[in-house]
C-alpha cells in the first residue's frame, strides 16, 4: 500500500506475532484440509510492514488517535478462495470434503448480518465485534476451519460467488481494548486480484472500525 499518511510521533507499539501458519502443502495447497484454499497473508507479502500499514491507515481514518498511545496485538489477513478452489477439484471431492460448493451463501449481506447481534455492516463490509468471544455455531456449516480463529466464514454472512477477504484485528488504544473480524468479498471489476482485492478491504476495514472507536480526552 502506497500514500499511506504519516504521523507526527510513533505511536502505536506493535505485539504482533511472529507468522505461525501451516505452509503451502499441509495447508493452502492441501485439498484434505480445512485450510484448503485459504491463503494467509505473511508479514513478507506487506509493503510497507503491518504495523506501518496499521499505522497509516489508523492515522488516515482515525486522525486523532495520534494523540494516544496505541498497542497492535493482532493483525491478519486472510483471503478465502476455498470455494473456487474446491469447485475446480470437482464436485465430487468438494461433497467428500463437506464444501459448500454453488451454495446457499445467498442471504443478502445487510439482511444477513443485521440479525446477528454483534455485527454490523459498513457499505459492503460485514463487521464482527469482539470476534473471539462469538461462540461457534456447531449446526452452521463454515467456509474453512470451524473455531480456529483463522480465515473461515460462516454459510450466509456473506453473498456467494465471490473470494473473501477475512481480516483480524486486535488493539488497545489506552487501556481501551478493541476486537474486529471483517469480511469483504471481492466485486467483479477488482482486476489487480488479491492484491487489490486486500488493499479495498483494509481501506473499507479501517472506514468502519473509525466509526465505532470512542477515544478518550486527555490533558496534552
Amino acid at each position: 500500500m502506497s500514500d499511506l499518511p504519516s504521523a507526527d510521533r510513533e505511536f502505536v507499539t506493535s505485539k504482533i506475532e511472529a507468522d505461525n501458519y501451516p505452509g503451502f502443502l499441509t495447508g493452502e495447497g492441501n485439498i484434505y484440509s480445512c485450510r484448503y484454499g485459504i491463503h494467509y497473508m505473511r508479514e513478507k507479502e506487506f509493503e510497507p510492514s503491518k504495523s506501518q500499514i496499521f499505522s497509516g491507515l489508523l492515522t488516515k481514518y482515525l486522525p486523532e488517535s495520534s494523540g494516544h498511545e496505541v498497542t497492535l496485538n493482532r493483525f491478519d489477513v486472510y483471503y478465502n478462495w476455498r470455494l473456487r478452489a474446491l469447485e475446480a477439484a470437482g464436485p465430487a471431492v468438494g461433497a467428500a470434503l463437506g464444501g459448500v460448493l454453488g451454495a446457499a451463501i445467498g442471504s443478502e449481506i445487510s439482511n444477513s448480518a443485521n440479525q446477528k447481534q454483534g455485527t454490523f455492516v459498513f457499505e459492503d463490509l460485514v463487521i464482527e465485534l469482539d470476534p473471539e468471544n462469538i461462540p461457534v455455531d456447531e449446526d452452521a456449516r463454515y467456509v474453512g476451519c470451524k473455531g480456529k480463529h483463522e480465515g473461515d466464514y460462516k454459510v450466509g454472512l456473506v453473498s456467494g460467488g465471490h473470494d473473501v477477504v477475512i481480516t483480524w484485528l486486535n488493539f488497545n488504544i489506552g487501556a481501551q481494548k478493541y476486537s474486529y473480524k471483517t469480511y469483504y468479498q471481492t466485486q467483479l471489476d477488482e482486476s489487480g486480484g488479491m492484491p487489490q482485492s486486500v488493499e479495498a478491504a483494509l481501506e473499507k476495514t479501517f472506514a468502519a472500525i473509525s466509526e465505532n472507536i470512542v477515544l478518550e480526552s486527555h490533558e496534552e
